[in-house]
């Protein structure tokens, strides 16, 4: 009779080869990340300067904004003023024109 196969023997084999596509498959994993964030890196950084830009952009616009209608608010409030008559239509008048220039 032959004797039976060690498991031990065979189980110690099947850990080591385990063991080692493993190794290789976090080696891999941890190099591909690596050139992966070395490659994406500098495109992340270009969109976020591009981001920065567009809410800076956004921002002025949005202020400009806001100017205009405090300004706009203080000439209604400055005809409003005037009685009903040609003062009145007078600043209306001048109202129209820096609405126009705008």
């Amino acid at each position: 009779m032959t004797p039976a196969p060690n498991g031990v023997g065979f189980a110690g084999r099947v850990g080591i080869i385990a063991g080692a596509a493993l190794a290789v498959i976090s080696l891999g994993n941890a190099l591909g990340g690596l050139a992966l964030r070395t490659m994406v890196a500098p495109e992340i950084e270009r969109i976020l300067v591009q981001e920065r830009h567009a809410r800076v952009a956004a921002d002025s616009t949005l202020a400009i904004s806001i100017a205009q209608l405090s300004a706009d608010r203080l000439i209604v409030l400055t005809i409003l003023e005037y009685p009903p008559g040609p003062d009145r239509s007078a600043a209306i008048r001048r109202a129209r024109t820096i609405w126009l220039r705008r």
